[in-house]
């Protein structure tokens, strides 16, 4: 249902507004949905940027609640720093996964060129996808039952749209690369480093101990 209703409101964007046009106000400052409905409803333009943020609000509610616990969960697998792991005491929430989400995104706020922020999230999913699906063509063959057409289908369109970003974009791919693999070091100090000084994980006990378990 949402899936439908997702394709029938871009089919309605570009029955008013031509992709030239929506590429001019996605650059400017107001919302496709609003100069939509500046065209076709005009009655709906004072209220429509309510509806645009309450779309925006449940998108980031959502993300916060899944993202942090996938977090988490990494984190209970030793793939992340143990830090990341924590639980609030009574709220039973991950409260520093969600503090280093927020910090990511109030960072994150401070890059002005908001196609480069979509590029690197975009080609980090569909390289970590094809890393998914490459695991699974590699069971199927330890369990020969299992089907493979899917997965093969999939790897195949997702290699596609990384070749195709690569070739378009190469400058900022290799820039992409360069931030991905920022998050080496990170992983060697706070999961490979095992040995940390006492003095560090004293700070880190006094900080989190009373708020998290």
């Amino acid at each position: 249902m949402v899936t439908v209703l997702y394709m029938l409101t871009n089919v309605a964007y570009l029955a008013v507004l031509s992709p030239d046009e929506m590429l001019e106000v996605a650059v400017g400052s107001s919302a496709v949905a609003v100069v939509f409905a500046q065209r076709a409803m005009p009655w709906l333009t004072a209220i429509m940027p309510l509806f645009v943020g309450a779309s925006v609000f449940g998108s980031i509610n959502g993300e916060t609640m899944g993202v942090s616990r996938m977090t988490y969960t990494g984190a209970r697998e030793g793939h992340m720093s143990a830090l990341l792991a924590m639980l609030h005491y009574h709220n039973l929430t991950p409260i520093p996964a969600i503090l280093v989400l927020l910090v990511l995104a109030v960072a994150f706020q401070f890059y002005s060129n908001l196609y480069a922020l979509i590029e690197l999230a975009g080609l980090a999913f569909a390289f970590i996808a094809a890393l998914a699906v490459c695991s699974l063509i590699y069971f199927r063959f330890k369990h020969p039952e299992l089907p493979i057409f899917f997965p093969i289908l999939f790897l195949v369109c997702d290699m596609f749209i990384l070749c195709l970003t690569v070739y378009q974009l190469p400058y900022e791919t290799f820039y992409n690369i360069i931030i991905m693999l920022a998050a080496i070091p990170l992983y060697l100090c706070g999961v490979s480093w095992q040995n940390k000084p006492k003095g560090f994980q004293n700070a880190i006990c006094k900080i989190w101990t009373n708020r998290c378990v």
